[in-house]
């Protein structure tokens, strides 16, 4: 199984990316068999660095998990990166244009800022999905979106910490989440803009 983690391409998500990269979650990780942590870490953000303190060993561009990765990130600007965490082949780029492409792939369960865009994007693919909220931002109407569709039945929201993670990752074993209606929903979008944009 795959675990895909989506920060967004514009705004740094860095407690996200260090939560789902801590030796906790990743144990978390293996331990509920997933053998693949795939990592949308986002622009302008040294994902290798977070690698200097974890036993760990860089995978070779070449290697299979790598190149696979890289044809569907389709862009040859962009690093694609492996890593073995214990028994956990971890994966990160920036960003991708063919991101639907990357979370059908990898995403067994998506991890996601509450950004609309990447939720939306997950449950049309009918991921399960692990909502994360940015507390840093200003504004924070992603608290208020990820209750919502937590309240709805949709996600599980919680907040960007290995424990806490590892709690969701256990919790979604058990909930039965509610399939995002493939209808347009008027009431639904409505009530989703009063709520981003008050």
């Amino acid at each position: 199984m795959s675990a895909f983690v989506t920060c967004g391409a514009t705004v740094p998500f860095p407690a996200l990316v260090e939560a789902v990269l801590a030796p906790e979650f990743v144990g978390c990780l293996s331990r509920e068999g997933y053998r693949v942590l795939c990592v949308q870490f986002g622009r302008g953000y040294d994902f290798e660095a977070q690698f200097t303190s974890v036993t760990c060993t860089r995978m070779p561009l070449e290697s299979a998990e790598v190149s696979e990765l890289r044809q569907l990130v389709r862009d040859e600007r962009v690093t694609v990166m492996g890593y073995k965490v214990q028994d956990v082949v971890v994966l990160g780029f920036a960003y991708s244009n063919n991101i639907l492409q990357i979370i059908d792939r990898y995403g067994d369960v998506v991890i996601s800022h509450a950004g609309t865009g990447s939720i939306l994007d997950s449950l049309r693919l009918n991921k399960k999905l692990i909502v994360v909220v940015n507390h840093t931002l200003m504004d924070n109407h992603q608290k208020q979106i990820a209750e919502k569709f937590q309240n709805l039945g949709h996600i599980l929201a919680t907040n960007p910490t290995a424990i806490e993670l590892c709690d969701a990752m256990k919790r979604l074993k058990h909930e039965d989440l509610i399939p995002l209606s493939s209808e347009t929903n008027t009431e639904f979008m409505e009530r989703l803009k009063s709520i981003a944009y008050s």
